[in-house]
């Protein structure tokens, strides 16, 4: 978007990757000195998330057994002679400093996420058919827990017959899905009817939007995690109501006369 919407420079872009790896090069410098691992990240789990998210039978949601999949790779790694665990974990101990505790957790996150790229590269189009077809759609419009206020109300008891839990929840998810649908409808506009400076502003708000979801495709996926995003909804819903007109008039009422005109 930066390159192609916005009219920034590769010059400029690259300089903002520069600034960006310079600003985190101490957690870098601290994850591969300590650790031996390459990673812009505080946190060193994130290979369970991959683990999690590229399970077929789970659609790459949350499941409790991971843990037990990682520890039977590890026995079996232990069997094969490939791996010593416990002498890895002393070895990484001594030269880091770290607890043992945390020092095995991210010598377990490595094997999960070499256990993850094996599923990838096993199942890669399934899974992204199943990003797509249910990971995406679950981390924008699933259902979010707002019901849970009700669970003591007394409308519950006053109205038996209705499920207010439902209705939230699905009135929950078209807000949500009319909401991607006017990211997609604002993105658009930004790009081919938008003045500059709304371009800049609300263009890059809509692809962060739209391509946070993507990102997804691999990892685990909750519908809590979109709440980061919600903030973005009403700049989104603006571009949409404001933009939408003009682009109805541009490829439909425009194009339709110049139709004519060729006629």
């Amino acid at each position: 978007y930066l390159l192609f919407a916005m009219k920034i420079s590769f010059l400029k872009v690259f300089s903002m990757f520069v600034v960006f790896t310079i600003v985190t090069s101490p957690i870098l410098l601290f994850n591969y000195q300590k650790l031996g691992i390459i990673s812009y990240s505080p946190s060193q789990y994130s290979g369970f998330s991959l683990l999690i998210g590229t399970k077929k039978e789970t659609k790459g949601t949350y499941y409790s057994e991971f843990l037990d999949e990682v520890a039977e790779e590890i026995r079996n790694r232990e069997q094969n002679g490939t791996l010593d665990f416990k002498k890895e974990v002393t070895k990484l101990t001594e030269k880091s400093g770290l607890k043992e505790g945390i020092v095995g957790g991210v010598i377990s996150n490595k094997i999960a996420s070499e256990m993850a790229l094996i599923r990838i590269q096993k199942d890669g189009l399934p899974l992204l058919v199943i990003a797509i077809k249910n990971k995406i759609p679950l981390f924008y419009a699933g259902i979010n827990g707002y019901s849970w206020s009700l669970e003591s109300s007394k409308l519950l008891e006053q109205y038996p017959a209705i499920n207010f839990e439902k209705l939230i929840d699905y009135f929950s998810r078209l807000i949500h899905y009319l909401m991607l649908v006017c990211g997609v409808i604002t993105l658009i506009a930004m790009i081919t009817v938008a003045e500059e400076r709304e371009r800049n502003m609300i263009g890059l708000i809509a692809s962060a939007v739209l391509s946070i979801g993507f990102l997804h495709a691999f990892v685990e996926v909750q519908p809590k995690y979109h709440y980061s995003i919600l903030s973005a909804f009403p700049i989104i819903a603006f571009g949409c109501f404001k933009y939408s007109g003009k682009l109805y008039k541009k490829y439909f009422v425009d194009s339709r006369d110049i139709r004519k005109l060729n006629t």
